[in-house]
């Protein structure tokens, strides 16, 4: 997963290849096409956010707004402070400039809906 996270974090969407990712994985691109399906499901797979929203919002339930204010901070906070977390959103956000699609799941929708 890393030469794709690696990749789209250097080069954007556009310009990072299926083939250019597996070339760097050390493997052939049907590999990846057994396992992904295609550059879009890769790209999905490479930048999921490695949280537990279970976990990491555990104690909202009975908060009140300024305690669950401070929590969700907290929570934002310390997942930026994590490398895998800022580097998944560094090659979203850089990949967002040249793709739609990737646009829309930065801004937390995917092909026109509403993200669950």
């Amino acid at each position: 997963m890393e030469p794709a996270r690696q990749g789209f974090r250097a080069r954007g969407y556009e310009a990072t290849s299926f083939r250019n990712i597996a070339e760097e994985a050390g493997v052939g691109p049907a590999l990846l096409v057994h396992y992904f399906g295609n550059k879009e499901g890769l790209f999905v797979a490479a930048h999921q956010l490695p949280i537990r929203p279970s976990e990491t919002f555990a104690g909202l339930e009975g908060a009140n707004t300024t305690e669950a204010s401070q929590l969700i901070v907290r929570a934002y906070l310390h997942m930026l402070d994590q490398q895998e977390t800022r580097e998944a959103i560094l090659g979203l956000a850089r990949s967002a400039v040249s793709n739609e699609r990737a646009a829309a799941r930065l801004r937390g929708r995917r092909h026109g809906r509403s993200a669950a």
